[in-house]
């Protein structure tokens, strides 16, 4: 059990995750009771791809969560050296023997499941499919964005984001101001009800998460600019909190572009954590645990 524990060490199940019975998969409905049979039924690598904020790692952890197999849970960023390296590092007593954790992950006793294949560069992906493969790991789930290191013909589910018929239920399922439900109620009649182009457009959950804070803070979507009122709703967050300082927009800018040139992996929040604040607030960056 203390075993089982430690492989699932990176795995973070603290946050409240929405999941909905019906995902858009492959261009088409399905539930995601179906889903999580077929992540649990079929014995080879699966890959579940999507754009950014679709609900991949939501998925994975609604299946974690739900599944009586033993999971060994990895983040792709924490695989420095290899699967079972990584692997035998977490674990005491007779599993820390490599070739033992290899039989155990041929035969499928356990099944491994790496997250964020995309955030890590394409050379240290293609050594972790090398690693699935040549040791033919017999159960794998993957979670990434589109990449060309695995074959077209694996498995795959592809999310497309939540159903069409989900989205006022997301919209209404948070805890907000007095005057988010009227707003809300202007927003559905302006861009929903009448416009099939707008529903198919407001898939995304991540998305639907920042529209739902904009009206909170009584902000009228635009649904053709909606980053640029994402930033600014942030600056004026900021600002509100902050005795109207400026925004220090450079300073963030200069750690971004940092962190694409030199593959770094976090923002250095010194002078800068406020504004980081209001920034997760509205989904600009992610705060995640290491």
């Amino acid at each position: 059990n203390q075993n089982k524990e430690f492989l699932l060490r990176d795995f973070d199940n603290t946050k409240e995750y929405e999941i909905y019975n019906t995902l858009k998969v492959n261009n088409q409905n399905q539930n995601t009771d179906e889903l999580n049979n077929e992540l649990a039924s079929v014995k080879k690598l699966k890959l579940i791809i999507g754009n950014s904020g679709t609900g991949k790692t939501v998925l994975l952890t609604d299946y974690i969560t739900k599944t009586n197999k033993i999971i060994a849970y990895l983040k792709a960023k924490n695989i420095d050296n290899g699967i079972i390296t990584a692997l035998a590092s977490r674990v005491d007593g007779f599993l820390k023997n490599e070739s033992y954790l290899i039989w155990l992950l041929r035969k499928g006793k356990i099944q491994l499941c790496i997250d964020g294949l995309n955030e890590i560069d394409i050379l240290k992906q293609a050594d972790i499919i090398n690693e699935i493969q040549n040791l033919k790991f017999k159960d794998v789930i993957i979670t990434s964005q589109k990449t060309r290191v695995i074959p077209k013909d694996n498995f795959r589910i592809e999310l497309k984001g939540i159903d069409e018929s989900n989205i006022k239920n997301f919209l209404k399922a948070y805890s907000r101001e007095k005057c988010y439900n009227s707003n809300l109620k202007k927003f559905l009649g302006d861009n929903l009800m009448n416009d099939q182009n707008a529903r198919q457009l407001l898939t995304n959950p991540m998305d639907l998460f920042v529209i739902s804070e904009l009206l909170n803070k009584n902000i009228e979507i635009d649904l053709t600019n909606l980053y640029q009122q994402q930033v600014l709703a942030a600056e004026k967050d900021f600002k509100e909190n902050n005795d109207h300082l400026n925004f220090p927009l450079q300073k963030i800018c200069k750690q971004a572009y940092q962190i694409k040139l030199k593959a770094i992996d976090f923002i250095n929040p010194i002078d800068i954590q406020e504004a980081l604040e209001s920034l997760l607030e509205f989904k600009i960056v992610n705060r995640r645990t290491t």
